[in-house]
């Protein structure tokens, strides 16, 4: 049986299976050019690759800026923000909805808003 709430994001930014591969084409080129693969038989769309992407972006901008490289550390803030907009924030929104319609646990519920608020602070 499927799970409450999957870890996978593309089913939650659309319905269309084809969408949903050209979704995680995308992802895998934002990964591709920052460097980050994932490991074989894991999906590029998994919510801990797109949480690992974005540390990924995040330690590579401190990295930046404590090297002076104004112009790398632009560019990866763009792609973290861009990425962080197009993919994280609306599909932790639709994961957080339905996982608190799925489950009456507080828990899960306050767990799904807080990864929301997060991603839109990194955003």
């Amino acid at each position: 049986s499927d799970p409450a709430a999957g870890l996978e994001l593309s089913p939650y930014l659309s319905e269309s299976e084809f969408q949903q591969a050209k979704l995680m084409a995308d992802m895998s080129g934002f990964y591709a050019a920052f460097g980050l693969g994932f490991r074989e038989g894991q999906r590029p769309d998994a919510l801990p690759v797109a949480l690992e992407f974005v540390s990924h972006l995040l330690l590579k901008e401190a990295n930046a800026l404590a090297k002076g490289m104004s112009e790398a550390r632009a560019v990866t803030r763009k792609a973290r923000k861009d990425f962080v907009k197009i993919f994280l924030i609306p599909a932790l929104a639709a994961f957080s909805d339905r996982l608190g319609a799925s489950l009456s646990a507080d828990f899960f519920t306050a767990a799904a808003e807080y990864c929301k608020t997060e991603a839109g602070a990194i955003a």
